[in-house]
């Protein structure tokens, strides 16, 4: 008889490494370092290849969401939070410019992620997954501008100036197909292993890219003056491309090995004919507001050279970062499973990814019915830590994680939460 499986999960990316979608609450608990455990629609984010292993004739669904962690650094989002709406006390502002370097910067960032569907069955699977992220850089002096306007602490006159602000932002909805199937048998490590490969396609079904970069300015309070210069673009029309994922795994009864190419293809293109960007010139002094520096595109040529060179240096950052995916799970005894994940690419990115990433992780089954999970990674900026359990009863399995990730912009948590029926969980066997 067919069996049928259904996850219902709720999961957050990794949000300093950003906009990578970790599919279940069980990869989450281990700071997404199950990648060689996955099984069915989990698969297909991680390696196709394993979309093939298993029971082919069971049914898996995916669904989530959507999640928004945000963080600030070095003044903290709970600090500002606190005073949304109030009055700032004087000691309050002089605390948050002291703790930002008079060389350094306030950083903000933003992550979504979920995936909204993802179907497998007979090692083919489909997905819908949305992905976004921003980051922002606002310099010293700009800050104490915000918070004194033309004077210093104590009232007195000043004149300020300030150079490399930055933000950017993107979003997508992705739309993705593939497929893994078993090609061929080997002896490797003393053990017989099936050998599986597959492929996924992707496509951006709607999306938006933004920049602002180099963003400087002056303020004077005798006379009021202030200059800005914001060269900024943003995108005139959805990224277009088909990205393309590969995987390949070796599978012996307690072990497993593979290895993918994320983004081997990029799959979210934005092209100079595609943005529209502006030099961003405005002053203001008493009783004028001036704005030159229409937008166009960056395409036409008319943006001065040094602005035109930047956007165009951007847009070619502007991608899925190819990343390499290498991952070993072992279970060791019936009760323990042992995982290991290395990732090696040309980091940054939209994803803003570490060049290399590793981690280790484990699920224990201390009851029957209560696995428990911890894993550990380092990303572009920091460390990944996290911890979940789950609970069984008979067909039925109810996860959890939870876990922080700190980065340039500060500290912010992890979690999720999964459903399964219909069998065992998905991926729950390191072997065939």
């Amino acid at each position: 008889m067919r069996r049928f499986a259904i996850v219902l999960a709720l999961a957050v990316p990794a949000v300093a490494g950003a906009q990578q979608i970790v599919p279940s609450a069980r990869m989450a608990a281990t700071a997404d370092v199950l990648g060689a455990a996955a099984r069915g629609a989990d698969a297909l984010s991680v390696n196709p290849a394993l979309l093939g292993v298993g029971d082919r004739s069971r049914w898996s669904v995916v669904t989530g969401a959507p999640t928004l962690s945000w963080h600030a650094s070095p003044v903290s989002l709970a600090d500002l939070s606190k005073y949304g709406g109030k009055t700032v006390p004087d000691a309050v502002k002089a605390r948050w410019l002291a703790q930002i370097p008079a060389s350094g910067a306030q950083h903000a960032a933003a992550d979504l992620g979920a995936t909204g569907v993802a179907v497998a069955w007979r090692g083919f699977a489909a997905s819908l997954q949305a992905v976004a992220g921003a980051t922002a850089a606002l310099p010293h002096d700009a800050v104490a501008t915000l918070l004194y306007g033309n004077t210093n602490p104590d009232g007195t006159p000043a004149t300020r100036s300030f150079t490399n602000g930055n933000a950017s932002a993107f979003d997508a909805v992705l739309v993705s197909v593939g497929g893994g199937r078993r090609v061929g048998s080997a002896h490797l490590l003393g053990s017989n292993v099936a050998l599986y490969a597959g492929a996924s396609l992707k496509s951006v079904l709607r999306g938006s890219y933004a920049a602002a970069w180099n963003v400087q300015g002056t303020s004077t309070a005798q006379p009021v003056t202030a200059t800005a210069d914001f060269p900024y673009m943003y995108s005139n029309g959805a990224p277009s491309g088909v990205g393309v994922d590969v995987g390949v795994a070796a599978v012996a009864s307690t072990w497993t090995l593979s290895a993918a190419i994320s983004d081997l293809v990029n799959g979210f293109h934005v092209t100079p004919s595609s943005m529209l960007a502006s030099d961003g010139l405005a002053s203001v002094s008493a009783g004028s507001v001036v704005a030159t520096a229409p937008e166009v595109l960056v395409s036409s040529g008319a943006l001065p050279a040094a602005v035109d060179a930047a956007a165009r240096q951007k847009i070619s950052d502007a991608v899925f970062a190819r990343t390499l995916r290498m991952a070993g799970a072992w279970r060791s005894r019936p009760d323990l499973l042992l995982a290991a994940d290395v990732r090696v690419g040309a980091g940054g990115g939209l994803q803003r990814l570490a060049a290399v990433s590793a981690g280790v992780g484990a699920e224990y089954d201390w009851k029957s019915w209560l696995p428990v999970r911890a894993g550990i990674r380092n990303t572009r900026d920091g460390m990944s830590s996290a911890v979940g359990a789950g609970l069984r009863r008979g067909a039925w399995e109810l996860d959890a994680s939870t876990g922080v990730e700190s980065g340039v912009a500060g500290t912010a948590p992890v979690f999720g939460v999964s459903l399964s029926w219909g069998g065992p969980a998905l991926g729950g066997s390191a072997g065939q």
